[in-house]
């Protein structure tokens, strides 16, 4: 239990650090005399390196452990933290940056690759959910640290002492955990460890797409996690552009997703342990799947257009992490940590092309058509998935 409070805690971070820099943008490019748009161009860095760490992430677990492996990406972090506090210029806010993504591929890939492992559904939601209470955390600290001491940079440094503490509590881990192996079943040091069949093992993630529905499922995980992207970086203009409603409800709007996805993920906590996880899987792709095409509803009313948002929140809420979790009810336990990486790391890819096809789309065929993306996205990924559930065999 101690270390799946550390591993959440981790979790929390993860969302923490990746939305402190954005939050504060604007007077980080007055600061260093550099254009605001930049930004876009800049948040390619973080994707790309996550997207590179994600791939080997699986081999730094079987090399180090989960231990040791989070605690390397916390440092990764607390490395990237201290370049934004010292940072004079864009040379080295993309250094930071390029650190900070390496650091999230690997906390991301082995945190979920442990809690596939060791735990229920429920609780891979409750991991996903800590990212949105970090992200949330962030910018509020950020404040806190602009109003009580003036200055910007402290809000890095605050999270970096923070990081240090988490990185020394990981250590004082390590020394409990050596001690505990001795006195548990060897059934619970194999469930809290990585195996050594998995230590030993050549698999690599290019053999994910060898293995007897490897190739379907990190094709389901894709469209799944770019759906999820586009209404992550979408929802407040579709309120706007869509339904004409102003800058301000746009902002609440996606305001009301992120609630609706939060709440829902803390829900499903408690709640898998009622529902088979293929149910909650299913009941999320529909409700996605609805909410994308009640966006075609042609209203300005502000309450309708929040309760759509919330409705593809929760639809949203449930895919991402209990995929996740059906690894170990579709995959043998050695491929956990490399099918992990592999759909971690081609859902970046995927990601960052659907929201770039998405701006293509927009020109194309208008804003009010271009929801019909994501309900094929969504339509495939049902089919995809339900190809996977019709067989019990374990690949």
């Amino acid at each position: 239990m101690l270390f799946l409070i550390a591993i959440v805690m981790s979790f929390i971070l993860y969302g923490m650090t990746s939305s402190l820099f954005p939050s504060v943008w604007t007077t980080i490019a007055s600061d260093i005399g550099v254009d605001y748009s930049l930004l876009g161009i800049i948040t390619m860095i973080p994707n790309a390196t996550s997207g590179i760490s994600s791939a080997f992430a699986y081999k730094v677990r079987r090399k180090l452990g989960t231990n040791l492996s989070v605690t390397a990406g916390l440092i990764g972090f607390l490395i990237s933290m201290l370049f934004f506090f010292s940072a004079k210029n864009i040379v080295m806010i993309c250094i930071a940056y390029a650190v900070l993504g390496t650091a999230n591929g690997i906390i991301d890939t082995v945190a979920n690759s442990y809690i596939v492992k060791a735990y229920a559904g429920g609780v891979s939601s409750f991991l996903h959910a800590s990212w949105g209470i970090g992200s949330s955390i962030g910018p509020m600290l950020m404040s806190l640290a602009i109003l009580n001491t003036g200055i910007y940079k402290n809000g890095f440094l605050w999270v970096a002492i923070i990081l240090v503490i988490t990185i020394a509590i990981f250590g004082i881990l390590k020394v409990y955990w050596q001690g505990k192996k001795k006195t548990v079943s060897e059934e619970y040091v194999k469930l809290h460890s990585v195996s050594e069949e998995e230590k030993q093992s050549h698999i690599d993630i290019l053999d994910t797409f060898k293995i007897h529905f490897g190739t379907i499922f990190v094709a389901c995980f894709v469209l799944c996690g770019s759906v999820n992207s586009v209404f992550n970086a979408w929802i407040a203009t579709f309120a706007v552009e869509q339904h004409g409603l102003s800058a301000t409800a746009g902002a609440t709007a996606a305001t009301c997703f992120f609630v609706g996805l939060t709440a829902m993920r803390l829900i499903l906590t408690v709640a898998s342990r009622y529902i088979e996880s293929k149910t909650i899987l299913y009941s999320g792709m529909i409700i996605s799947l609805i909410g994308s095409a009640l966006l075609y509803i042609k209203t300005d009313n502000e309450m309708i257009v929040y309760a759509i948002s919330v409705i593809i929140g929760i639809g949203i809420a449930p895919v991402v992490p209990f995929l996740h979790h059906s690894i170990k009810e579709i995959f043998d336990e050695k491929y956990i940590g490399v099918i992990v990486s592999a759909c971690n790391c081609m859902a970046l890819i995927g990601s960052s092309i659907t929201v770039a096809l998405v701006s293509l789309a927009i020109k194309i065929i208008g804003i009010n058509n271009v929801q019909i993306i994501l309900i094929i996205y969504l339509v495939l990924a049902l089919i995809l998935y339900h190809q996977m559930t019709k067989s019990r065999t374990k690949a």
